[in-house]
Order: C-alpha cells, then structure tokens, then sequence
C-alpha cells in the first residue's frame, strides 16, 4: 500500500517499511514459511516488528527461533535495520532469549538516522498489559531529542503494540504510527462486522486499517497469528503491510 503523508521530507520518498504484527508463535506452522520467504525476496528499507511474538508461556522456543530466521531472511536488505516493540504476550523469557539478536528494540527509546531525515520512537507493552498504557513516550521523545543532529524537518515513526497509544502521538507530532493487537477481531461476522478487540474503550470501527487522529496516521495490521486456537480466523485474513511512503500534494 502507499501512505501519503503531507510533511514527508524528500529524501525520504519512495521508502518502503515491512510492517509485521502479532505473528504469536506456538509451533511451525506453513504460515512461517511464506512469511519468510517475503521477508527474503520484498524489497524495503525498513523491517518493523509491533509485538506479539508468541501466545503463552512455554511459547519462547519457537517463536525466538522463528524471529531469528526473520532477521537472517532480511538479511542487509533493510538500510534502516530491523526494530520493534513488544507485546503484552512477548515474557521476559522471550526477552532474554532475543537479547543477543541484532534486532532494535525500542524500549521507551527513539532511534535517530544520522543520514536521513528520520526518527523511530517506541513504547514499551508490558507482559500481560491489558488495559492501560505502561510504556513512556515522553522517554522515547527525550531520547530522540538528545540524538537530533540538525534542525532539518524529520519523519517521525511511532512503532507500538497497542492503537490506544494514538491521541498522544498524535499530541507528540508523530507522522506516522504502526501498531496491532487487535487482530482486527480475528473472527468477524459475514458482514466484517467485529464483536471484539481485545482492547477496552478502543472502538470496534477503529480495529483494523488506516486511521487519522490530528495530521498523525495510523496504521493497524491485522496480524499474523491467532490467539489460543490456531489458524481461527473467520471472515478476517492475516496480513503482513508492505507500505511506500509518498509525498502528499498539495
């Protein structure tokens, strides 16, 4: 998909971000498989991960290992790396278990390219979060404030699990925001309406797709996986967003 975002620098036209959310992980599944082979053959600049590795504890094998051949598959193909954030499944087994692996994760910190104009903040998601928001954007932002190297304008990217994170990024001047969580129902009526969320006080219309809150966009995946029961999905397929960022014209 192309987002069109109205203060995108130019130097940053064209760049392509491989969005992956929510792959929860139990077992290898023929699922992984084709996720891989995209990661190793798409084009993009960017690999963002937005939580959820894994479904419960006793999970962290398979899904560190998955997450390690992820980033073996990306190879040097993502000029700006891999990052993420995690999720309210993600232990800190799995934590522990991926802290040598050459992923960013942007725990209430901000990553600032020294080359292009470009910001990435995350928030961190508790393990078994549910209901609030435990992570510290104001930290991201300071982080990122102490990094800036010139007063060129900046894309800011908001990387984060959950969407409630939105009125306040878009109070911060993100520009734009990538997050999950919500499966997007997971399993919907025949109509796509949705029953569930998974995300209290978060409206049921606002799960899934492209949102604006202000001038910040946002972006919700539908997700990889499944919770508890795998492969149940209904009326709602998974997705994995490849996004081109274009200059909106005035």
């Amino acid at each position: 998909m192309e987002l069109r975002l109205p203060h995108l620098p130019g130097e940053l036209e064209g760049m392509r971000i491989l969005h992956l959310s929510d792959l929860h992980v139990r077992s290898p599944r023929r699922r992984h498989e084709q996720i891989l082979q995209a990661v190793g053959h798409e084009s993009y600049d960017l690999l963002a991960l937005t939580g959820d590795s894994m479904v419960e504890k006793g999970d962290e094998p398979a899904a560190a290992d998955l997450l390690v051949k992820l980033v073996r598959a990306a190879g040097g193909r993502a000029k700006a790396g891999v990052m993420g954030v995690w999720g309210n499944h993600d232990t800190p087994e799995l934590r522990r278990r991926l802290a040598a692996v050459p992923i960013r994760w942007l725990v209430n910190t901000a990553w600032v390219s020294r080359e292009l104009p470009l910001s990435i903040l995350g928030v961190d998601c508790g393990y078994d979060e549910h209901h609030g928001l435990s992570g510290d954007l104001a930290g991201a932002l300071l982080d990122e404030a102490q990094q800036v190297p010139d007063v060129r304008p900046r894309l800011r990217l908001f990387l984060t699990h959950m969407p409630i994170w939105l009125p306040a990024a878009s109070a911060a001047g993100v520009d734009l925001m990538l997050c999950g969580h919500t499966h997007a129902g997971q399993c919907r009526l025949p109509t796509g309406h949705i029953l569930y969320n998974a995300t209290p006080k978060w409206p049921l219309s606002m799960s899934a797709g492209l949102l604006q809150w202000g001038t910040t966009q946002c972006l919700i995946s539908r997700g990889l996986g499944e919770v508890y029961v795998t492969g149940l999905r209904l009326f709602c397929q998974p997705q994995m967003p490849l996004i081109t960022l274009r200059r909106q014209q005035p």
